[in-house]
């Protein structure tokens, strides 16, 4: 019996990065750490369940998880003229926050525009997590709420007690 793996469109990267908020840019590219490159469910799978939860990320500490040509950086040329979808977890939150992780993660690899995302972002922050889906081409407005609505009613689905906010930041106010 074979087995069929069934690949992605696009092959994605997990990044890593234990950064604290002292870091100048040119520094933080070399505390990116590249751990491992997927294009098949089965090792997506695998990955997600050898890393450790978002949760158990040292504090100002990331996974980075982009297209396999794209780095998780503002300066990359294919998100200089994007942005990134927002959604704020306090840490005493109610939810399962590392299973909104996968699940944001999951949607992410399989969005059906993938030409629009271009990787996704959690961060551990003092009082809170942070997920961000990180996009191309910001000025593409309709794709671009899609996106963000399509996001937010996956979570909902899954999490009957999903309430927060889920909102869009475009990098150009960071470059």
């Amino acid at each position: 019996m074979s087995s069929h793996k069934y690949h992605y469109q696009n092959p994605w990267t997990l990044w890593y990065d234990s950064s604290s908020n002292n870091v100048i840019s040119y520094e933080w590219n070399q505390l990116l750490i590249r751990i491992s490159t997927f294009d098949n469910l089965e090792d997506f799978l695998f990955l997600l369940t050898n890393i450790a939860y978002l949760t158990d990320l040292p504090l100002g500490s990331s996974y980075h998880v982009f297209k396999n040509n794209i780095e998780p950086s503002w300066e990359d040329e294919s998100n200089k003229n994007g942005g990134k979808w927002i959604l704020l977890l306090p840490k005493n939150s109610c939810c399962n926050i590392n299973k909104i992780w996968e699940k944001s993660l999951s949607f992410t690899v399989f969005y059906e525009n993938c030409n629009l995302i271009n990787g996704i972002v959690g961060s551990v922050k003092k009082n809170h997590l942070r997920i961000s889906i990180w996009t191309s081409k910001s000025e593409a407005k309709n794709d671009q709420i899609n996106l963000g609505k399509n996001w937010y009613f996956f979570l909902k689905n899954y999490f009957d007690d999903f309430h927060f906010k889920i909102e869009y930041s475009p990098h150009k106010s960071f470059n």
